[in-house]
């Protein structure tokens, strides 16, 4: 089976096959282990190039799944839509290792590599300071952040519109100045001693009175090496839209005789009043 693309110049179009390669069915297992949360699997099945996409049909339902927490072994039990859990409830603990083996009929077993659950960082010195002393809705959020070992972590800041801290949230990570270029932050990101300074004002709420922000939430995500390698291949193969030759865009896994990712985050939040 290929796929042919056409380019066509100024006189010419050349055509080109790629050649679609399907190594027949595996067994594709999804599993963010983080901090303090239940631990669960998702397993699906891959399919061939082309085939019709129907979800339900790609869980797999009736596999062994065996969940390795250091020297414990758990047998996991589905429990419906391809998801996979221990008879009692296990939560992800920080620095503990875990491991994921997984076999269904039809399918080659499927194995994980080692992943360590990272430990929280944290949040202090949190303030907010008005610009303006009539406005209260432009103006200066700072905060100190400390990563535990160096890990890459994520930073994400929203704005709350409404009285309650349950209200509905909306996104303005993008534009303050944190990503070093990068999809995922590293430490030197960060100033020597951790802190941030951020301007937040009228451009995130656009004039429309029912965002605007009465709180702010500041979520500090740890990540696995094993996630930042992920979040990092899936960028560029969205990049590889833009530009079909760049190489190596297909996401990152560390799953064998199989697909999918293992991964393990810990997270830590804050949410300040401003009016």
């Amino acid at each position: 089976m290929s796929i042919s693309t056409y380019f066509i110049g100024c006189q010419n179009a050349v055509e080109i096959d790629f050649p679609l390669l399907y190594e027949g069915d595996r067994i594709v297992i999804l599993s963010n282990l983080l901090e303090g949360q239940e631990v669960f699997v998702q397993l699906y099945t891959t399919s061939a190039p082309l085939d019709t996409f129907i979800l339900d049909s790609f869980y797999v339902q009736n596999a062994d799944v065996r969940l390795f927490e250091n020297d414990s072994v758990y047998h996991l039990m589905h429990i419906g839509s391809g998801i996979y859990k221990a008879s009692k409830p296990l939560f992800a603990k920080s620095g503990n290792t875990y491991r994921i083996e997984a076999s269904a009929p039809g399918f080659p077993q499927a194995y994980s590599d080692s992943e360590v659950v990272p430990p929280r960082g944290t949040i202090s010195n949190v303030s907010w300071m008005p610009i303006e002393p009539l406005n209260q809705y432009d103006g200066i959020l700072s905060f100190d952040v400390q990563i535990p070992s160096d890990f890459p972590f994520d930073i994400i800041i929203t704005g709350i519109a409404g009285s309650e801290a349950t209200s509905p949230e909306y996104d303005i990570t993008q534009g303050i100045g944190l990503f070093c270029e990068s999809v995922v932050l590293v430490q030197e990101c960060l100033t020597e001693d951790g802190h941030i300074e951020i301007q937040v004002n009228k451009e995130y709420w656009n004039g429309n009175e029912t965002l605007i922000n009465t709180h702010l939430r500041i979520l500090l995500i740890v990540l696995s090496p094993a996630q930042k390698a992920y979040e990092e291949s899936t960028t560029l193969q969205e990049d590889a839209f833009d530009y079909p030759f760049i190489s190596n865009s297909s996401p990152y896994t560390n799953i064998h005789n199989g697909y999918g990712l293992l991964s393990s985050s810990a997270e830590n939040e804050v949410v300040i009043e401003i009016h």
